[in-house]
């Protein structure tokens, strides 16, 4: 895991193709994020391909849309995916095949349902508004329950600032387990940034919590019933990779950019290739690294060093139980020095080994997750 400042200190030349994330990472919802289209800019000026791949509900064309409007060049990307569009396709074929019926309980948002309208209208799909009659549930949003249907229900409380399954979303619940009802996930996110840098709770939270009272009901192996698309799951990333191959890039040469452990730098796993960590994205507060980090621990390492030679004079001219005292110092100080010089190691000049940094909570993010990415760096900048 190297600590890199800017983009343009990963070795470039090694990669083809970016992966790119979008919330979080290069715009926050609602304008781009500083240094952000600078950076895509000079990417796509290096002759290096694009990808986006984000777990938003919005399918590709709306997505493209959202990025050409925050100032982005999204003409010059290869290709978007997000997890709308993959659940789209997914579901497309199993209604295609006779596999799965097209009535569905459809838990939408408030307001802005325009962009949503392609899948009601490209899958043919009849929208019911009880659990009783749905052939599958479609989890795009908490906001309503029912939507299209006779008999919409517009949840009476914010689930996005709460995350609390009650109400509306209590009964829905109730009665999805009850008929064992399988759930399609447009967005698997828990949680997602805001506008202001603070979190909400989104789709995948309720998902998961239907998966939970499934479990909770005695159902066997619960998680067939729920069906989550986009990050971290390989075949979304084999959709990019296929992407990037058509134009000749093989996925050796191609590297994720992201701000999720969960999501970006565990799909990026599962996918095999490079990642690199944008640590004030979703893990803002757990996980940004100090500007300063290297130069922090090369001063640590130093008075370390300074230390022993420091005490040392003394030991001469003090009793015993003092130079006891004195040799402990000297060893602790002699052990966090030498520490703290390996976390001095540099490749091209770049922190070689963050676990020896104590100032970055990058480690235990990743151990947490089980993942680790290639690089990490504090925001998208070039």
């Amino acid at each position: 895991m190297v600590e890199v400042h800017a983009f343009c200190d990963i070795g470039l030349s090694d990669y083809d193709g970016v992966l790119l994330d979008q919330f979080g990472v290069i715009h926050d919802g609602k304008k781009a994020l500083p240094g952000a289209i600078r950076t895509v800019k000079k990417i796509l000026d290096g002759k290096i391909e694009i990808v986006i791949l984000s777990n938003s509900s919005v399918r590709a064309s709306g997505t493209h849309l959202r990025l050409k409007s925050l100032g982005f060049p999204a003409d010059r990307f290869l290709g978007t995916i997000t997890a709308g569009e993959h659940a789209y396709n997914s579901i497309k074929s199993q209604i295609e095949a006779k596999t799965l019926g097209r009535k569905c309980l459809w838990l939408g948002r408030l307001p802005g349902r325009e962009v949503y309208d392609t899948y009601t209208q490209g899958l043919g799909i009849e929208a019911v508004s009880t659990a009783k009659e749905a052939n599958f549930i479609l989890l795009q949003g908490t906001e309503v329950v029912g939507r299209d249907s006779h008999s919409e229900k517009v949840v009476g409380y914010s689930f996005r600032k709460t995350g609390e399954i009650k109400g509306e979303l209590r009964n829905f619940i109730q009665e999805a387990v009850k008929y064992r009802v399988p759930l399609y996930c447009l967005n698997p996110d828990r949680i997602s940034l805001t506008p202001d840098g603070s979190h909400q709770y989104v789709q995948g939270t309720l998902a998961y919590a239907y998966e939970d009272a499934l479990r909770a009901a005695g159902v066997d192996n619960p998680s067939r019933l729920i069906h989550l698309y986009g990050k971290p799951t390989k075949e979304a990333y084999e959709m990019c990779l296929d992407i990037f191959q058509k134009r000749g890039i093989q996925k050796n040469r191609v590297i994720m950019v992201g701000d999720s452990m969960e999501h970006d730098i565990k799909g990026a796993e599962n996918g095999g290739i490079e990642s690199v960590l944008i640590a004030s994205g979703i893990h803002n507060n757990q996980a940004l690294i100090p500007a300063n980090s290297f130069e922090k621990s090369f001063t640590l390492a130093s008075l370390a060093s300074f230390g022993v030679w420091s005490v040392l004079p003394l030991l001469v001219k003090r009793p015993i139980g003092s130079q006891a005292a004195a040799i402990g110092l000297v060893a602790a100080t002699f052990v966090v020095g030498s520490i703290l010089r390996v976390s001095q190691r540099s490749r091209k000049g770049k922190m070689e080994d963050l676990s020896m940094v104590w100032t970055t909570g990058v480690e235990g993010l990743a151990r947490s997750f089980g993942t680790r990415p290639t690089y990490v760096m504090n925001r998208f900048l070039w």
